[in-house]
């Protein structure tokens, strides 16, 4: 707080913040009055950056965001894999003092020749936005310039691919030979339905309603529920989940799970560049070919834009 007196003719300001004490002589009690508000706001901002943490190294920050953050996430499963893999690399543990760019660097060209450039993005992302979270929400204090490198160079997208129906049809003549017995189930409905793996994976009884002939999603990737309605073979194929499971939920399989089985079944097919993602991509190609299309509120948005 501070403390002004007259003393000989003159005005003595003194500011004291904890400890800490300064004290200065004006002419005026005016001027005495504006240094004290200075000083009393420097030392406060010098207060408050000492007491602020911070971090020894990422690793510190990554085990954090894991244990307080991560489990929030609907891919809280997949990102505790991807931390845990991040943990293991040396430049976690360096203090962050001495990190430099050079080190994310070299983990990045090293990583690029194993994954990706956008599977790297989206796992690197993880550590720029566990950063802004220490530094914004934990008020954690820590130098940022490790962070400044470059981001993997995605290449264009390339055009949809469109699965022939003779390819197709060797997919699921390759599941009687398949130790799973849900796989053929899931790719008709993946191909009938759009769904996603994740989506297939959570599917219950009681999103099925079988009077109107469509699934009321309740869980999907961008948190929004929906309706999807279900062709003939959608509903044959809704149908024998609901007899091959006698749990609520109709797919006793997790998302990794049905990927590993569709690479086996791919390779059996001899159709190694047909990826699961595909089956929805065809999907809302033939909804189009059914006759799908935008909603007139929507075509006419696009039309203005």
């Amino acid at each position: 707080m501070a403390t002004i007196r007259k003393r000989h003719n003159r005005y003595q300001a003194q500011v004291r913040i904890g400890l800490v004490s300064r004290s200065a002589s004006f002419s005026t009690r005016a001027e005495a009055r504006a240094w004290a508000a200075g000083i009393e706001a420097i030392l406060l901002a010098e207060m408050k950056a000492h007491r602020a943490y911070s971090p020894k190294n990422i690793a510190e920050i990554m085990h954090r965001y894991l244990a307080s953050i991560t489990p929030s996430k609907k891919t809280a499963k997949d990102e505790t894999i991807v931390i845990n893999a991040m943990l293991k690399e040396s430049w976690m543990t360096i203090p962050l003092k001495d990190l430099k760019a050079a080190h994310l660097t070299e983990y990045r060209d090293r990583r690029l020749q194993i994954i990706k450039p956008s599977s790297f993005n989206r796992q690197f992302g993880i550590i720029f936005h566990a950063c802004r979270i220490s530094k914004n929400e934990w008020s954690w204090v820590f130098n940022t310039e490790f962070l400044r490198i470059r981001k993997a160079k995605v290449p264009p997208r390339s055009s949809v691919r469109r699965i022939s129906r003779e390819n197709v049809q060797r997919l699921l003549e390759a599941t009687d030979h398949c130790a799973n017995a849900y796989m053929k189930q899931v790719l008709i409905l993946a191909l009938e339905t759009g769904l996603r793996r994740s989506e297939l994976c959570t599917l219950e009884r009681s999103n099925i309603d079988f009077v109107n002939g469509v699934i009321h999603l309740t869980c999907s990737k961008n948190g929004y529920p929906r309706t999807i309605p279900l062709t003939n073979k959608a509903i044959s194929a809704v149908k024998k989940l609901v007899e091959m499971s006698d749990h609520e939920n109709l797919v006793q399989m997790s998302p990794n799970a049905i990927r590993l089985s569709f690479a086996r079944l791919r390779s059996r097919a001899g159709l190694n560049n047909v990826r699961f993602h595909d089956l929805r991509h065809e999907a809302v190609s033939r909804f189009f070919e059914m006759g799908l299309r935008r909603p007139k509120w929507l075509q006419s948005a696009v039309t203005e834009l």
